[in-house]
């Protein structure tokens, strides 16, 4: 697969764009060249960040986006606590146990 970057300002770049999407076996207009959405992109770290510290960041990103919780409330107790324990199936272990992070370590994860 080849990546072409065309300017769709011009009327050149509408020309092909045009012709592109009206012949898919010529190939496929992709407007986002990374190929990921920014909410894919910041899942993915929610996903990394949980497997490694065991804490469900997804669920405290949902909290404090819904307003069930303020910034302020979280404290290192309330992100160790079991509201938050991430576990992805019954043997999950994560990387860095919950009992390693420093105190104060837990809170500035998230800021």
């Amino acid at each position: 697969m080849t990546t072409v970057y065309i300017n769709e300002k011009t009327d050149a770049g509408k020309r092909i764009l045009r012709e592109v999407a009206e012949n898919p076996q010529i190939g496929k207009v992709n407007d986002n060249p990374a190929g990921y959405t920014v909410e894919e992109v910041f899942a993915g770290v929610d996903v990394k960040l949980s497997e490694a510290y065991g804490i469900d960041f997804a669920k405290i990103m949902q909290m404090l986006n819904s307003g069930e919780i303020k910034e302020s409330e979280l404290t290192d107790e309330l992100l160790l606590s079991s509201l938050f324990q991430y576990k992805l199936h019954p043997e999950f272990e994560p990387r860095s146990s919950s009992r390693d992070i420093k105190p104060d370590m837990a809170a500035s994860l998230i800021h």
